[in-house]
């Protein structure tokens, strides 16, 4: 089976996206039935999960499905379209007229589906990762040791550090984490630490690029964060501390 384009089944309303590669017809799971392409109705495409349908230039007698998620079972369903929908258990996801999603979304029976979450960059999985090794440092700090370094700052210093990289044409800046991690210094404040990882950076670049980070683009980058950092801090103030 393969999973593409998603499809709509005539008899229970569920979406169907399997299809057989030798049989040459979809497969739905809930009516354990094979179907020709005719014989189904095809969703709008490439349109993303939740999208408002009725966005669309409705044609006369078109009818505009809408994704739902069933929150209880729920009986067969006459739709607008004078077709049978379901019956549906909980947590089952189809596709309805939107006069009848809006109903029964109304009466709290059913849920809009939407996108799921967004999968986390390289980038942010790494600063997640360096935060939960900064937790755990903190944890285990050796007795009467003053840890400077702040939680919030190690997204600062990772934001710094795969700048330098990516503007240095360094693929896959993530991957060099452990080396990140090696030059940050949590007794150190943000201050301190941003030389130690701009030169832990510097030799990255020279070792991936085999060229010498210009001086003037670090100090230019340096100047655009303090700028930044400067104008995030007045309108914190401004704001009584909220951004």
């Amino acid at each position: 089976m393969e999973k593409i384009e998603r499809m709509r089944c005539r008899r229970c309303g569920k979406i169907v996206d399997e299809y057989d590669l030798t049989k040459r017809k979809w497969y739905c799971r809930t009516c354990d039935r094979y179907y020709a392409r005719h014989e189904l109705d095809e969703l709008a495409s490439p349109r993303p999960l939740g999208e408002e349908h009725q966005r669309q230039k409705e044609a006369p007698g078109h009818t505009v499905f809408v994704e739902v998620r069933f929150l209880k079972d729920t009986p067969i369903i006459m739709g607008v379209d004078m077709k049978q929908y379901g019956p549906f258990k909980k947590g089952d996801v189809a596709a309805l007229p939107k006069e009848n999603a809006s109903m029964l979304i109304k009466i709290g029976d059913a849920e809009r589906r939407y996108a799921p979450p967004k999968k986390p960059t390289l980038k942010e999985l790494m600063k997640g990762e360096v935060l939960n090794g900064y937790i755990e440092a903190v944890r285990v700090k050796p007795l009467g040791a003053e840890v400077k370094l702040k939680g919030e700052d190690t997204a600062r210093l990772a934001d710094l550090f795969l700048d330098l990289l990516t503007n240095a044409g360094v693929s896959l800046p993530a991957r060099f984490k452990s080396e990140f991690e090696e030059a940050m210094d949590i007794y150190k404040s943000y201050e301190e630490n941003v030389p130690l990882i701009e030169e832990a950076a510097h030799r990255i670049i020279k070792r991936e690029t085999g060229e010498e980070y210009p001086g003037a683009v670090m100090e230019r980058i340096r100047k655009a964060r303090e700028k930044a950092e400067k104008l995030i801090k007045k309108i914190r103030e401004e704001r009584g501390g909220h951004v």
